[in-house]
């Protein structure tokens, strides 16, 4: 999401477009610079700078290297497209609207193009390409300055143990950002015997009999909710602007279709003999509730949509009590309405949102066109990831490791003193604010 001051969320932190534009000032050929987000096909926030040049435009290695040496990595663009110059609004301001869309078969990298020099660096190259969305991806090339982040990260470690059935660290992909090193690193771990190698680490299909294991993120939130049960602070919620005329039967049973497809959507929390357990509940036909503000003046239509979204995304969930996703549509007029999303974050997190909505892009487009489900079946859900933990932890490794972690931590930990201006308080309420300063342009020099 784009603020209107040209702030952007991206990875968790927040980027002043302004301020990459004007680094890109600073570089001695520059004359105008426009920095811009758009998501990628993940729903990630993607930089990209268009640059225009007093004379020769730089090449593309050299502003990345000019701008890291005043901006953060998180901040560095990933796309960088010269132009003679900028379009213009007839009032003459910039008009964002028209500049060009990256062309991924264009894309300039910083090394010059190393094609895979065996089957390892082939497959990585394969999972790259796919994940990163471009045409080929050179040995030398760096993950993350072709736009990967940690959410992709993930993914890249997922099917890498797919391909060639190892454990591999999500670590290893940021100390080891190219295929070449990689790939070295894997025919290295694949030519070890290792107990990490072997399908007894292949997760598998558990009976659907009783009560189900949490996986240990699960426990830590099940636990922060005994604690405080009327919390919101870990409730994920997705407000959506939807543009155009809608089905709303085609949507409702898209939302009723994700959740039979996925169960952990369908999933309850209990307390069994002092342990938390989870029970999926059968597939049920979802009701979207419908609020009509079309009766409200036009000028007031927003601020109300503003209030009931701010109202639905401040109720807290009951874990015993499902289903743990919660829907509401507002009409504000025929062709617009807003979908709010509340789920709570012991079965949801920020990469699902991505994964939701792309099941719901594809599914309504099918049900609105009166088809069956596009998606393939899932072989795999969450609660049989949770049975996995649960029998890892029960391994005698894992008992080595805990072992070793509550000798480390056996001894009264020592704690940080900082003299504040307010006491703390005994419990926290999660109240805060944003405060926004301008620094200097020394001061990181200085630093």
């Amino acid at each position: 999401m784009v603020r209107s001051d040209q702030q952007v969320k991206r990875r968790g932190l927040r980027v002043a477009l302004g301020a990459i534009e004007t680094a890109l000032m600073q570089h001695p050929l520059g004359q105008d610079a426009v920095a811009i987000a758009r998501p990628d096909k993940s729903g990630s926030q993607q930089l990209i700078a268009y640059f225009v040049g007093n004379d020769t435009a730089p090449a593309v290695g050299t502003l990345r290297s000019f701008l890291k040496q005043s901006l953060p990595a998180y901040m560095i663009p990933t796309e960088f497209i010269c132009l003679e110059q900028l379009p213009l609004t007839p009032s003459g301001k910039v008009d964002r609207q028209a500049l060009p869309e990256p062309d991924p078969t264009q894309r300039v990298l910083d090394n010059q193009f190393v094609a895979p020099r065996n089957p390892t660096e082939a497959t990585l190259s394969h999972i790259w390409t796919d994940l990163l969305s471009l045409e080929q991806v050179g040995i030398h090339d760096n993950f993350f300055e072709l736009g990967g982040h940690s959410l992709l990260a993930t993914q890249v470690i997922s099917r890498i143990q797919d391909a060639f059935s190892i454990q591999l660290p999500l670590r290893s992909l940021f100390e080891l950002p190219t295929i070449a090193e990689l790939g070295a690193n894997i025919v290295a771990r694949c030519l070890e015997p290792s107990d990490d190698l072997g399908p007894k680490n292949s997760i598998e299909p558990v009976q659907r009999l009783g009560h189900l294991p949490l996986s240990p993120a699960q426990k830590r939130l099940w636990l922060l909710n005994q604690l405080e049960p009327e919390t919101i602070a870990y409730t994920m919620s997705r407000v959506s602007r939807l543009s155009g005329e809608l089905n709303i039967e085609a949507l409702e049973r898209s939302l009723s279709e994700i959740i039979a497809r996925h169960e952990v959507l369908r999933t309850t929390f209990h307390e069994v003999d002092g342990q938390p357990s989870q029970i999926i509940a059968p597939p049920k036909t979802l009701k979207l509730p419908v609020t009509d503000l079309q009766a409200l003046p036009e000028s007031d239509r927003q601020a109300a949509a503003e209030r009931l979204a701010t109202e639905a995304t401040h109720q807290p969930f009951d874990l015993q009590q499902g289903p743990l996703i919660r829907t509401q549509l507002l009409r504000l007029t025929p062709t617009d309405h807003v979908l709010i999303v509340d789920i709570p974050h012991i079965v949801f997190d920020g990469w699902s949102f991505s994964l939701f909505f792309n099941e719901l892009s594809s599914l309504y487009s099918a049900f609105y066109q009166g088809q069956l489900s596009p998606l393939p079946d899932l072989k795999t859900q969450y609660a049989d990831f949770a049975n996995w933990q649960h029998q890892q932890s029960m391994t005698a490794d894992f008992q080595t490791h805990l072992d070793y972690w509550k000798q480390q931590l056996s001894s009264p930990l020592p704690l940080l003193q900082l003299p504040t201006d307010y006491p703390r308080p005994t419990q926290q309420d999660h109240r805060g604010a944003d405060h926004t300063l301008t620094l200097s342009n020394q001061l990181p020099t200085q630093l």
